[in-house]
């Protein structure tokens, strides 16, 4: 499952990319627990690639609520989020690399690390990392999901 939105306003380029049905998603998540509580999943992996979804507000004994916690709470073996507003377009190359490391076999932690290092190489120090590192996964991450390329 992937979760996605996309860019519907701001200025071209990386420091001023805007994700406004990030922010809606995210808040009708948080705030529909009746939602959460009913969602049941089978799924190996949920890559949420919208800005924020490894984000999420302390509540108290609990730890941190965000969209990670409600995927994994409802079935998904491992998660894939941002923690802050990645570029889209570099994101979107970051995403194009590590699926393609998943149809080669690798885990969901190795294709998302060597997707990173891909990037680095790729663009080295032209574009700064913040724009497209923003991503991590969590949860059983150790174990090839066995997708296969398109």
């Amino acid at each position: 499952m992937r979760i996605r939105s996309k860019r519907l306003y701001g200025s071209p380029g990386p420091s001023n990319r805007k994700l406004r049905h990030c922010a809606t998603l995210v808040g009708f998540w948080r705030t529909n627990i009746g939602l959460r509580i009913r969602l049941r999943l089978n799924a190996e992996l949920t890559t949420l690639s919208a800005c924020d979804t490894g984000v999420g507000k302390l509540q108290g004994q609990e730890g941190v609520s965000n969209l990670v916690e409600a995927f994994l709470v409802a079935g998904s073996r491992s998660v894939v989020a941002s923690l802050w507003s990645a570029d889209d377009t570099f994101a979107s190359a970051l995403m194009d690399r590590f699926y393609q490391r998943l149809g080669e076999g690798e885990d969901t932690r190795s294709a998302l690390r060597d997707a990173k290092l891909d990037l680095l190489a790729k663009y080295g120090d032209k574009v700064s990392p913040f724009y497209w590192a923003a991503f991590i996964a969590v949860g059983e991450a150790s174990t090839p999901i066995g997708i296969r390329p398109q």
